[in-house]
């Protein structure tokens, strides 16, 4: 048998082993990296909706607050001021903190480090978190989704 027709027959054993399809249950590396994703997807999702509930609470106090003052025109006394604006802030570090912790929260996607991006230069919604932190934490994130694709890449 010559030397050609050897490495022809090995390599027809080879594609035929290759080319059989995958055992069921048994995960692409594709499939398993999206597994990943979504497990950060869920947490990111229930960050997101625990910050938008404390927003929404803040603005639904602020909205009260501007109707029973300018419309229905009540006079507060020193003491409710103190009380209602205590409990402002109360929802407003609350929301704060909600902003830190989906800030902590790793990014499904490249649309979850664009928030966190965007956080960055707006470090009033935060309080206890520095531009530096969030920058270590979107390079991490960044890494992460570069070292597990969803996607085969295009070939050139």
């Amino acid at each position: 048998m010559s030397t050609a027709l050897k490495k022809r027959k090995q390599l027809d054993q080879f594609m035929s082993h290759v080319m059989e399809p995958l055992p069921r249950g048994a995960l692409t590396d594709f499939e398993y990296n999206r597994l990943l994703r979504d497990a950060r997807r869920t947490a990111w999702h229930k960050g997101e909706a625990t910050l938008r509930l404390h927003h929404a609470r803040l603005e639904i106090h602020d909205a009260m607050l501007i109707f029973d003052r300018v419309v229905a025109e009540q006079h507060l006394t020193a003491e409710d001021e103190d009380a209602i604006y205590s409990k402002r802030d109360r929802m407003l570090a609350n929301m704060k903190a909600a902003t830190e912790r989906q800030i902590r929260t790793p990014a499904p996607d490249q649309a979850a480090i664009e928030w966190k991006r965007r956080r960055m230069t707006d470090l009033y919604s935060t309080a206890r978190i520095s531009r530096e932190e969030i920058a270590e934490l979107i390079a991490a994130d960044e890494a992460f989704l570069t070292a597990h694709p969803i996607k085969k890449g295009r070939a050139s």
